[in-house]
């Protein structure tokens, strides 16, 4: 949850409202036309945070008409306000675009029907359920697991399984896949795992006879998913917001403010270009910028010796650190470094991120010769 939730993302504002309109209706055995009328704009302001939230919404609908909650007039009405909500949306992006556009489905178009999300990479179709297992810590994940499963077996009136199937069910035809792209179901798995608690619970009452055990047994896994989250929750408050080369950018704008700068960077490590465009926010005026394949590259002919002399580079380098240290002419002094070094232990656990996102800055001066 903290992975999801402290971050100001389409996937996590989607959710929000998604939570809104779940909770509307949940808290209602049968809405009324108001409610309805609400929940369709719940729904779809979600959708325009998030497109593909447009799948949660059908599954809803489906669980409302399935448990014949919804008639036809409130079908329409549902219908009326999501669509309401849409055009709303058509007409934001016409103001900002100056032009008539409907960027839903430019979405679609481009990265399902030419598929350019498949140029950012593929992954087979059961890749989420390895995905979920993995990067919400193995035995969290393993329990999430096993709570939709129990979903899935034994709770097929279940309002959030009607959330959770077409949702994932599509995000696996994808090819292109990401964990961002469950966000919006984060929040149902707290439930769907206390159900599943509740059930096993239930089922093995008679293995301990002790009217203490069951009580201690749920505590005890109360206390896990407590001390997972705020694991998750520490990590992601101690690393660097964003692109990890920022951390390094803001770095020489409060060190190095008012000196003139040679940066010698990675292209993984570049602090003013994250993404390949640029940034100024912290840039300062007398710098500039070298880019290299690696720190062991550098040489004393690269020394502006009437500059400052920096190197920054990236974990996803490779860099075997060693040839600054045996560097004969030049001395490197770690400056700082966007993850700090616990922290890339603890990733090897809890996995919250399948490379650490870690930059390194470096001073570069002349070494002195006894």
């Amino acid at each position: 949850m903290p992975l999801v939730f402290t971050r100001f993302s389409s996937e996590a504002w989607s959710a929000i409202f998604i939570i809104f309109a779940t909770t509307t209706l949940i808290n209602s055995k049968l809405p009324n036309p108001r409610q309805i009328f609400a929940i369709g704009l719940l729904l779809g302001i979600a959708f325009l945070f998030r497109y593909q939230s447009a799948f949660i919404s059908i599954g809803l609908i489906a669980w409302l008409l399935y448990n014949k909650r919804l008639n036809l007039k409130g079908f329409l009405q549902m219908s009326s306000a999501i669509l309401i909500i849409a055009l709303i949306g058509i007409l934001i992006d016409t103001w900002f675009y100056d032009k008539w556009i409907i960027t839903a489905w430019n979405y679609f178009n481009f990265n399902i029907i030419e598929d350019g999300a498949s140029t950012f990479g593929t992954k087979p179709f059961l890749w989420y359920p390895y995905a979920i297992i993995k990067y919400t810590f193995l035995p969290i994940g393993i329990l999430i697991g096993l709570s939709f499963l129990y979903l899935l077996l034994e709770r097929r009136k279940s309002i959030f399984l009607f959330i959770f199937l077409p949702m994932f069910v599509v995000h696996c035809l994808i090819p292109h896949k990401e964990v961002r792209f469950l966000f919006p179901l984060a929040f149902i798995v707290t439930p769907v795992v206390f159900l599943f608690i509740q059930y096993v619970f239930k089922s093995t009452r008679g293995i301990f006879p002790n009217k203490f055990a069951i009580p201690t047994l749920a505590i005890i896994s109360i206390i896990c998913i407590t001390l997972a989250n705020s694991i998750g929750l520490v990590a992601l408050v101690s690393k660097t917001a964003g692109a990890r080369s920022i951390h390094t950018g803001k770095y020489i704008y409060d060190n190095f403010k008012g000196d003139a700068i040679t940066l010698h960077q990675t292209q993984f490590a570049a602090p003013y270009a994250p993404f390949g465009v640029p940034l100024n926010f912290y840039k300062i005026e007398n710098l500039t910028t070298k880019t290299i394949i690696t720190p062991c590259d550098i040489t004393l002919k690269d020394i502006n010796p009437n500059n400052i002399n920096l190197v920054t580079f990236a974990f996803k380098d490779k860099l075997d650190t060693t040839c600054l240290s045996e560097n004969t002419t030049l001395e490197f002094t770690k400056l700082t470094q966007s993850w700090p070094d616990w922290l890339v232990t603890l990733n090897e656990f809890y996995t919250a991120y399948e490379t650490p996102e870690q930059t390194y800055l470096y001073k570069v001066d002349l070494k002195r010769q006894d």
